[in-house]
């Protein structure tokens, strides 16, 4: 790692044991339990410092990196929650709210894992070790990040994993300048919250995008690491196209992953693992991950195969619209059921805050469900500020398209 990583994951290591003190007092004795889906039994905490400790924090590290261990502190429910298998015991994860929001969750990343066998992986683009953290388990695993404070975290997570060098070694550098082996096996997982995407119209500004041509690195840098390796698996967001150029769509399998009514990634198999994960070339697939890690397969062939005529052609070739306003049938909807939350659509249009808060009213609707892709909106802000619409729940469906950001209302299924 750079010196700068180092040092930074030096300090990490120092306090992890003060908020795991932390963390084990408020399990122990100030925790309440709450149910979840699963069925476990998990305490709700929230770990806090008194303003002297928060005074010495700031002396000792620095403003910066101080605020940094108190957001990762208040971020531990949802750490846990996203990265501790169920059988874990439970420990401190050092996070930051947006790496929080872009790591993997375990039940994906353990399935993901599994089709690269014991075989050591690099996984490019590591962020907080989410996947790093699944490949351990498994095998050797080299994990890159370029940005010193998470790549710090990523060491110290792994290593309170159970998993320090050289079981599991983190490198702090730009992938691209970073010596592959050739025939390696690959994990890449780019930034898609990219600079200047081509579809926000602004510059200067990092905006969350489908388009793999804007990813970091961009889709030709990718291409070119998945055509010096023996296998791979390039994370995209659910709506992503492959771009013309590049990874040949034809010698890919593409696989949707879908946890708790959200459909979370597609990933693009290369090479030997569409073999490994047991899946085909020039296919696709789409999975269903149930919160305690266990999936099954979600392939409606023969569905689609007799009901050409009602499909349209783009939703069978990638599932990337939830939502389909054209279907003809219910069925097509039922048979969507266990992948994504789906719904008839019975109004869309441009995301303008004040014309949505009128047809909310007109319809005395409040959004119950909210599905935010492709937008830098909170869907639990919008929860608060459309609430008083009305009394009947439906779901809002908010994306992107080639002409700006759009929203959509379906009836809820209780309705």
């Amino acid at each position: 790692m750079k010196g700068h990583s180092i040092g930074i994951a030096q300090r990490l290591r120092s306090f992890s044991l003060e908020c795991n003190e932390a963390f084990e007092r408020l399990t122990s004795h100030e925790a309440t339990e709450t149910g979840h889906r699963d069925g476990s039994q998990r305490r709700e905490t929230a770990i806090s410092f008194s303003p002297a400790r928060l005074r010495q924090l700031r002396e000792q590290l620095g403003a910066e990196l101080a605020s940094t261990v108190v957001e990762s502190a208040r971020l531990q429910n949802q750490a846990r929650a996203k990265l501790l298998m169920i059988e874990e015991q439970a420990r401190f994860i050092w996070v930051t709210d947006k790496s929080l929001q872009q790591a993997t969750p375990w039940q994906v990343a353990r399935l993901k894992a599994g089709w690269f066998g014991g075989e050591p992986v690099h996984d490019l683009c590591c962020g907080i070790g989410g996947d790093s953290l699944q490949f351990a388990i498994r095998g050797d695993v080299v994990a890159v990040e370029r940005d010193p404070l998470i790549a710090a975290m990523a060491e110290v997570n792994l290593e309170l994993a159970g998993f320090p060098p050289p079981r599991a070694k983190v490198i702090c550098e730009d992938v691209l300048d970073i010596e592959i082996p050739r025939n390696s096996l690959l994990h890449i997982d780019p930034d898609r919250r990219s600079m200047d995407a081509p579809e926000s119209g602004k510059k200067g500004i990092k905006h969350r995008t489908i388009n793999p041509l804007a990813f970091q690195p961009d889709w030709s840098q990718v291409s070119r690491m998945v055509a010096n390796s023996t296998g791979a698996l390039v994370k995209l967001a659910p709506a992503s196209e492959i771009p013309e150029g590049g990874i040949d769509p034809a010698a890919c399998h593409r696989c949707w992953f879908s946890l708790s009514g959200t459909v979370r990634e597609q990933s693009l198999l290369c090479g030997s693992v569409i073999e490994r994960a047991k899946r085909q070339p020039q296919s696709r697939s789409a999975i269903i991950v149930r919160n305690d890690g266990s999936f099954s397969e979600f392939v409606p062939v023969a569905w689609i195969d007799s009901h050409k005529s009602l499909v349209p052609e783009a939703t069978v070739a990638t599932p990337q619209v939830v939502v389909d306003p054209n279907a003809a049938d219910d069925s097509m909807l039922a048979a969507m059921e266990p992948l994504a939350t789906v719904g008839r659509v019975e109004w869309w249009g441009k995301c303008d805050d004040r014309k949505l808060r009128k047809v909310l009213r007109e319809r005395g609707v409040y959004p119950q469900t909210i599905k935010v892709r492709g937008a830098d909106l909170d869907p639990a802000q919008l929860y608060k500020r459309y609430r008083a619409c009305g009394e009947q729940p439906v779901t809002l469906w908010i994306g992107r398209d080639r002409s700006g950001v759009f929203a959509a209302i379906t009836a809820s299924k209780n309705t």
